[in-house]
């Protein structure tokens, strides 16, 4: 796992990952810094680096450092009690959020009948669980989110987003994207608290991104969405293509390696345009902002971090070009 400044000037046609010198982190051909999220403490600038598992430690892992570039040591206890993966965490007024996906819910218990709720790529669902600390042993499980299950998602791979004038704008303080191999990415209002999703949630949820052709094609479909306000607009960056090795085998010579895209919108409900305008939810808009090069092969699972230490940077995982 690595972080890049996206306007670091490079012969490559991407950023040079930099990387985390010092740390006691392996490289990612073991599944272990999978779908990175990196949040520093706010009460003494300790860093978190949360992940999916390998098989071996299928319950998330947990890395901690003083500095982003190092060293790292990993908790001994896993990132929670159940198989999980893709987590997200963020600071809510002194209080950290973490969401997270399972495959383990039973759908048939709240009356789903569809078979393909029963399918490991259809089968996902959010939870969440809340601490001040971050510490090991300080987090409180407030259950699974209620975002009711459809065709045209999974529900993984959870995204925060804070609007601060959201009462001015006619807005929900908080936003969720989530989804999917289906059909892209999807959004919907958070309570506030941010433990559950509001009231009426399924007919207030949008749909933010997709791409048609791929759905058809079923290659190069889209995941992993990351939700980030700068200056008037609001940014969605989301993994793109194939994520992910065949048992623990990674194929160099798979067609649509993963890459990560970016579009935005100065309405955080869309409609959200690439470089050239073009709707990425329409019309398969995108603008791709890092893919497989000279030494990076599948870079994804990506976020973005303001931090006093290093500024602005595109952290993301990737497994090492041979």
């Amino acid at each position: 796992m690595v972080a890049a400044k996206p306007n670091e000037p490079s012969g490559n046609p991407y950023p040079s990952p930099v990387a985390m010198n010092g740390t006691v982190i392996p490289n990612n051909t073991d599944w272990v810094t999978l779908d990175p999220c990196l949040i520093r403490r706010e009460s003494d600038s300790k860093v978190f680096l949360f992940t999916t598992g390998n098989t071996d430690e299928p319950n998330g892992t947990v890395w901690t450092a003083d500095s982003l570039y190092g060293p790292w040591e990993k908790q001994s206890e896993p990132m929670v009690d159940k198989e999980s993966g893709a987590p997200q965490v963020y600071n809510v007024n002194g209080t950290y959020y973490m969401y997270y996906q399972t495959h383990s819910f039973n759908y048939s218990s709240i009356g789903v009948t569809n078979s393909d709720a029963y399918v490991f790529n259809h089968d996902a669902s959010i939870w969440v669980r809340t601490s001040t600390t971050m510490e090991p042993g300080s987090w409180t499980d407030h259950g699974r989110l209620n975002i009711t299950w459809q065709q045209d998602y999974n529900i993984l791979d959870a995204s925060l987003l804070t609007i601060d004038n959201a009462t001015a704008e006619g807005l929900s303080k908080y936003y969720l994207t989530f989804g999917s191999y289906q059909t892209g990415i999807f959004q919907v209002p958070m309570a506030d608290p941010p433990i559950q999703v509001a009231d009426n949630s399924l007919n207030l949820t949008v749909h933010l991104e997709q791409n048609a052709t791929s759905i058809a094609e079923s290659n190069d479909l889209t995941e992993a969405s990351f939700q980030y306000y700068r200056d008037g607009y609001y940014y969605l960056f989301f993994s793109s293509g194939i994520c992910c090795p065949s048992g623990n085998s990674w194929d160099e010579g798979i067609e649509k390696p993963y890459h990560v895209m970016v579009c935005r919108s100065e309405n955080p409900r869309g409609d959200y345009v690439d470089k050239d305008g073009t709707s990425c939810l329409s019309d398969n808009g995108g603008t791709q902002i890092l893919a497989t090069h000279k030494g990076v092969f599948v870079p994804g699972g990506q976020g973005v971090l303001d931090d006093d230490e290093v500024g602005t940077i595109l952290y993301y995982h990737y497994v090492e070009h041979r």
